[in-house]
C-alpha cells in the first residue's frame, strides 16, 4: 500500500512537471509568432513603402503608376486598421499582383527593382517563417494532453498568412 502511494506521488509528480514543460513550450511558441507577426507586418509596410516610391517617382507609364499607387497606399492604411484580418490579407494580396504586373527590370531599373524585390523577398520570408510556427502550434495543440488539461489557456488558434507569390 505504502508502495503504491509514493508510485502514485512519483507519477502526478511527473505529470504535472511534462503538463508544466508542456505549457511553457505552447507559450514560448505563442511569443515566437506574435514576434513572427510583427516581423511581418514590418516587412510588408517597407514593401508597401518601397512600391509607393516607385509609383510616384514617374518611372512607370501613368496607367501602372495609378494601379500601383492605389495598391501601396491601401496596403499602408489597412496596417494601421490592424493586423490579422482577412481584409488585410487581401489588400496585400492585391499588391503583391499590382506589383507582379506593373513592376519589372527594363523598366524600374537595375537598382529601383533591386530594392523592390528585396523587399518583396523578406515578406515571403517572413510569411513562410511565421506560418511554419502556425503549423506548429497547430500541431502541439492537437494534442489530447494539451487539450484534456486546456494548457493553451484563452489563447486564440493562430492563422496562416497566405498573400500571394514573389517577383522573380
Amino acid at each position: 500500500m505504502k508502495y503504491l502511494l509514493i508510485a502514485a506521488v512519483v507519477l502526478l509528480v511527473c505529470a504535472g512537471i511534462f503538463a508544466t514543460l508542456q505549457a511553457r513550450k505552447l507559450d514560448s511558441l505563442h511569443k515566437r509568432i506574435d514576434q513572427m507577426q510583427h516581423n511581418l507586418d514590418r516587412a510588408l509596410l517597407q514593401r508597401a513603402a518601397c512600391a509607393l516610391g516607385i509609383a510616384r517617382a514617374g518611372i512607370l507609364d501613368p496607367a501602372s503608376s495609378i494601379l500601383l499607387e492605389g495598391a501601396a497606399l491601401e496596403a499602408l492604411h489597412a496596417n494601421q486598421v490592424g493586423r490579422g484580418s482577412s481584409q488585410r490579407a487581401l489588400v496585400e494580396s492585391n499588391l503583391s499582383q499590382v506589383i507582379t504586373a506593373t513592376a519589372d527590370r527594363q523598366t524600374l531599373g537595375k537598382n529601383l527593382f533591386a530594392e523592390l524585390q528585396a523587399a518583396d523577398s523578406s515578406v515571403q520570408i517572413a510569411m513562410k517563417i511565421h506560418n511554419g510556427a502556425v503549423v506548429r502550434v497547430r500541431q502541439i495543440r492537437s494534442g489530447a494532453i494539451i487539450r484534456l488539461l486546456h494548457l493553451a489557456g484563452g489563447a486564440p488558434l493562430p492563422e496562416t498568412i497566405n498573400i500571394g507569390e514573389g517577383l522573380e
